[in-house]
């Protein structure tokens, strides 16, 4: 990506516009979060990185780890599994940091089922928040607010297929999905349920198989529903305005994260 094509710069500093306060940034940060991401990470992913100034940097930082131990927790992927073992991150991480062991024991039941409070849920948000809009400054060139973004789902991926989760999002105006000039989006609907790709159904960008996929398509409301899949465990769902100004998205360039 050439920055100096598509990010905000600050002549007067020389440096570009911190993507999430508009400050001077002198440094970078990973989208999606590089936590969450395989170590070591393939080498033909291309990592997707974002001016942002380091306080911005480090006041996500305990969030991002919150956020890797609840998924570790809830997912069902071999890897993170290990990860949960007594070698593994989440174990050792629970070792040494009481504040994320307290947060992390105080939801399990004794079953072992992860409870979703307010708490857990602000700080998904939080990530995914951020994590979208690094997407659509990479993606589109577009600066947006954290203000301007709002979570509309979210969904452990056990229970829904991510497709048909935001196919079932896609709507925002209260009607039927049957009731639409084409008629087709019950029939979505219906084949994203039982895993059926259609043509007129969004597809998921895989970033890295089993860690990271995301998607963009435009709501009933005309704004823009951003998915975030993390581990094949968490499916949240985001909506900001559309982006309006023009990005390699919007002239038909190839994108710029690497997918393998």
């Amino acid at each position: 990506m050439d920055y100096k094509k598509w990010f905000p710069y600050l002549p007067l500093f020389k440096a570009f516009r911190c993507s999430y306060c508009g400050g001077v940034s002198d440094s970078h940060d990973h989208t999606p979060p590089n936590c969450l991401l395989p170590k070591p990470t393939p080498l033909q992913v291309r990592l997707m990185t974002i001016p942002a100034c380091k306080t911005c940097n480090r006041s996500f930082s305990d969030d991002e780890n919150l956020l890797k131990a609840i998924i570790l927790t809830v997912s069902f992927n071999p890897a993170d599994i290990q990860e949960s073992n007594e070698n593994g991150w989440l174990f050792q991480k629970k070792r040494r940091d009481k504040k994320l062991r307290d947060f992390i024991d105080s939801r399990l039941t004794e079953d072992g089922i992860f409870l979703l409070d307010q708490n857990a849920f602000d700080v998904i948000a939080r990530i995914a928040t951020k994590t979208t809009v690094g997407l659509l400054l990479y993606e589109f060139g577009r600066v947006v607010s954290m203000a301007d973004v709002c979570v509309v789902g979210l969904e452990h991926t056990k229970n829904y297929d991510p497709t048909a989760f935001a196919e079932i999002h896609r709507r925002d105006d209260g009607l039927c999905p049957e009731i639409t000039s084409s008629g087709r989006e019950l029939e979505r609907q219906v084949q994203a349920m039982f895993g059926i790709p259609s043509k007129n159904t969004a597809k998921w960008k895989i970033f890295i198989p089993d860690y990271f996929e995301y998607l963009f398509m435009e709501r009933s409301n005309g704004k823009l529903l951003t998915g975030l899949n993390f581990h094949n465990a968490i499916t949240i769902l985001l909506e900001c305005p559309w982006p309006s100004m023009a990005g390699p998205n919007r002239k038909k360039r190839k994108l710029m994260p690497g997918s393998v």
